[in-house]
């Protein structure tokens, strides 16, 4: 039987952990074995993957030196795609889904952790977005809308038919089906890790990465799962 998907009581968040060593030895602790094309391999290619030359991004360059213009790009970059998350009534409704029906075969999101997170991400303060953008948030906080797109994208592949009437305001389009909203969805979240790049990797970062592997893989697409390690 699945574990209980009740939201548990947390009196206040964790401090936000940081990446003491490579991502292939950490999933290895999770049960995947290190041999053939494996979700192992994928972490190893995400690891070893460099940042491309001339990327912009946050995590490779030292805030003195980013400029003015270059700030305002990333974030508005980043507003435009937290915007693209559903409202929280939906939001929770596919949480509650993903933890039920996916998350108890691999464990990927610790409930705890994950819930902290979400009660503050949805704290913060509009005025953040809007004056120092990602740039005021921690680097676990604002990768977190990344893990968010990754789990509705996940929950939305597993929507029953009695269940689809409930999310049809979702789509955006005329005979878009839930598999189209699902991979828009999981590719933004995945822009979202890209404006950050590779370097300074947060726990977060590596969930989302691993949620993004595992969500193209889920859908089939195993050769794009595999290049999206170097992006």
């Amino acid at each position: 039987m699945p574990p209980s998907t009740q939201t548990p009581s947390i009196s206040s968040p964790p401090t936000p952990l940081k990446v003491t060593e490579p991502l292939s030895t950490m999933a290895a602790t999770w049960g995947y074995g290190q041999t053939g094309a494996s979700t192992i391999s994928v972490l190893k290619m995400i690891e070893m993957a460099p940042v491309a030359e001339g990327q912009s991004s946050i995590s490779t360059v030292s805030p003195t030196c980013i400029s003015r213009g270059d700030s305002f790009a990333i974030r508005e970059k980043y507003k435009d795609l937290i915007r693209q998350l559903p409202t929280r009534v939906f939001i929770h409704k596919l949480v509650a889904m993903f933890m039920r029906e996916f998350n108890w075969q691999y464990y990927a999101v610790d409930p705890d952790i994950f819930y902290a997170q979400l009660r503050e991400w949805n704290n913060l303060s509009f005025t953040i977005f809007s004056t120092d953008g990602p740039q005021g948030i921690s680097p676990d906080l604002r990768v977190f809308p990344a893990v968010l797109f990754q789990i509705i994208a996940t929950a939305l592949l597993m929507l029953s038919d009695e269940e689809e009437s409930e999310f049809t305001t979702l789509k955006y389009a005329a005979n878009m089906t839930f598999e189209d909203l699902a991979c828009d969805y999981s590719a933004s979240g995945a822009h979202i890790v890209e404006l950050f790049g590779k370097k300074g990797l947060s726990v977060t970062t590596i969930q989302a990465e691993f949620l993004r592997a595992s969500f193209l893989k889920f859908t089939a697409n195993v050769t794009e799962s595999v290049s999206s390690s170097f992006r």
